[in-house]
């Protein structure tokens, strides 16, 4: 943080744009690389252990977080003026608020730090995990009287190459975790963004409800009301516009976490039974509980953000009704408030390419699907 300090100050607003371009292309063709390079290495996996479901379920398990990254990737690529200006739009709307509600906004901010130290902790924890748990098998072998260092990289991928010179092996290791290291980027900055931007829009449609509740139907200021009406129909349009730049990523999201849900179920299962025979599976029982983990928290967080949306556009016409909306004598005051009222009645929804609503009743169902193919998997296997 301190260093784009420094850099907004020193470097002119031109030069950082150009600079900020450069940056995200060199990040954008580096990502790409490893992603291509991984896409190929897991096809020949596939292709050499296709008969063997156990092992096909750890490459496809493999195949889709590339896929879902990948995806996120050229979204936020081709996506990013789109976001400035739903960003924008949302601060206008919050500029336009007259009551400042700072509990709320420390509750959601709260809110927002704990969701974005979850999804660090999930994403480099499993990075870590990955990264450590090679290391850690070496040295307990070496203690034990192994005189080796075993080439082991967690990452299953296909090596054309041979690891057993030292320079070699060192130097596929680091590029490989420093490369799921900058993947894991694409996925904490557009999870950690989509969530805030959720937050967000639902709070302004609490502070929205409170003002509607609070409003004097009894004298009403016409104006007043027609400026409420206005950022009403403001969140509606920031709403759907934020819908139709993420309804596809997110149908990718619920079909990839319902796939490695299923996989990383069965690998969990085999890898927890082979521990009482082997204990060298250990690890490979923690690689795949990090990846059913990073899952779960991706597509509960999805569903409970989508559902908090929903439920604070509809509390709207709730907080209207508490109002003394009664009160009201004015023939064109009726009419804005019944205007409000009927719009405020439908429910803001996220969809999945407009086939369903995500909710938190979809987390449950998607939970419910995982399991019913799991056991499919596991009487294939």
């Amino acid at each position: 943080m301190l260093i784009g300090i420094e850099l907004n100050a020193l470097i002119p607003i031109t030069k950082r744009e150009k600079l900020k371009d450069k940056l995200i292309k060199i990040y954008f063709y580096f990502g790409a690389f490893n992603l291509v390079l991984a896409y190929i290495s897991l096809a020949m996996l596939l292709y050499q252990f296709f008969t063997d479901l156990t092992k096909t379920g750890t490459v496809w398990t493999n195949f889709i977080l590339v896929t879902t990254t990948f995806q996120k990737t050229i979204h936020m690529k081709y996506n990013l003026q789109r976001i400035e200006q739903l960003i924008r739009r949302i601060q206008k709307v919050f500029e336009s608020s007259h009551v400042i509600h700072y509990h709320r906004y420390q509750k959601n901010l709260k809110i927002n730090i704990i969701v974005q130290v979850s999804y660090l902790f999930a994403v480099y924890g499993t990075d870590l995990t990955f990264f450590s748990i090679p290391i850690i098998q070496n040295i307990v072998a070496l203690l034990y009287g192994a005189d080796h260092w075993e080439r082991i990289i967690q990452h299953q991928l296909y090596f054309p190459y041979s690891l057993e010179p030292w320079f070699i092996y060192i130097l596929t290791y680091t590029w490989i975790q420093f490369a799921a290291f900058m993947s894991n980027g694409y996925i904490v900055a557009n999870e950690i963004l989509f969530d805030t931007l959720l937050v967000m829009i639902s709070m302004e449609f609490d502070n929205l409800a409170d003002e509607f509740e609070d409003f004097d139907f009894e004298h009403p200021d016409l104006e007043e009301f027609k400026k409420l009406k206005n950022r009403h129909s403001e969140l509606l349009e920031i709403a759907d516009e934020m819908n139709s730049i993420y309804n596809f990523p997110i149908m990718v999201s619920f079909f990839g976490c319902t796939a490695i849900l299923c996989f990383s179920l069965l690998q969990v299962f085999v890898q927890g039974q082979m521990i009482f025979s082997s204990v060298s599976e250990i690890p490979n029982l923690i690689k795949f509980s990090s990846f059913l983990s990073a899952g779960l928290l991706q597509i509960f967080l999805l569903s409970f953000f989508c559902e908090k949306l929903r439920t604070s556009s509809e509390n709207i016409a709730k907080k209207i009704a508490n109002s003394n909306w009664y009160m009201c004598k004015d023939i064109g005051m009726k009419k804005n408030y019944q205007m409000v009222l009927l719009k405020a009645q439908q429910p803001v929804e996220l969809t999945a390419l407009n086939f369903f609503g995500i909710n938190i009743e979809i987390f449950t169902h998607v939970i419910s699907t995982a399991y019913s193919y799991f056991g499919i998997l596991k009487s294939f296997r």
